[in-house]
């Protein structure tokens, strides 16, 4: 049984066909850009991932959070009026508290500085997904992003810890087995 599920846990996942989005953002200075893609605005299970790639000319950051965009949106719009920002700027500041004060719902976080960035997320459990693009610099920053899903027979995670139980279980539950064989072969 844990054999098995090493084995189905090295099949590669397959690419939803149709399901892949592109983009290419240019993000003014102390900015950050939500991702519009319509796929990613649909909740996540484990058997379904996502496969991120993206490059920009100057350094920036990518969240993945695990939370819709609207909630999103909604928490940054009262961030920004209760500090008196104005609305729809889309402020670095107000990502950064958001950050601060939703720590949990960061899934993966990467900076880039000048190099291509690439990288897969597979829930653990059944989540929606926000991507957040974060310019932080001076200057205006230009990020070209490619977004796929993957689709998995079986997470590799749950099928790692799957094993390390079943592999050892059923070794001991073969050693009588193994035994009486032993012991038909011996006196025949």
């Amino acid at each position: 049984m844990g054999l098995a599920l090493i084995l189905l846990s090295l099949i590669p996942p397959a690419k939803e066909e149709g399901a892949d989005f592109s983009e290419t953002v240019i993000l003014q200075p102390q900015t950050f850009s939500v991702s519009n893609s319509f796929f990613l605005s649909q909740p996540f299970d484990p058997q379904h991932g996502l496969c991120l790639n993206a490059q920009a000319n100057i350094s920036i950051r990518i969240c993945l959070l695990d939370i819709s965009k609207d909630y999103f949106e909604e928490w940054i719009s009262n961030y920004s009026i209760e500090n008196q920002q104005p609305l729809l700027t889309f402020n670095a500041s107000a990502l950064e508290a958001f950050l601060h004060s939703h720590q949990g719902l960061v899934v993966k976080q990467e900076d880039m500085a000048d190099r291509e960035v690439e990288f897969q997320y597979v829930p653990t459990k059944i989540a929606n997904i926000t991507l957040v693009l974060s310019n932080s610099n001076d200057q205006n920053a230009n990020v070209n992003y490619h977004v796929e899903l993957l689709r998995f027979i079986i997470p590799n995670e749950r099928s790692f810890n799957g094993a390390k139980f079943a592999i050892p279980i059923g070794s001991i539950l073969v050693c009588p087995w193994l035994s009486s064989k032993w012991k038909q072969k011996r006196n025949a």
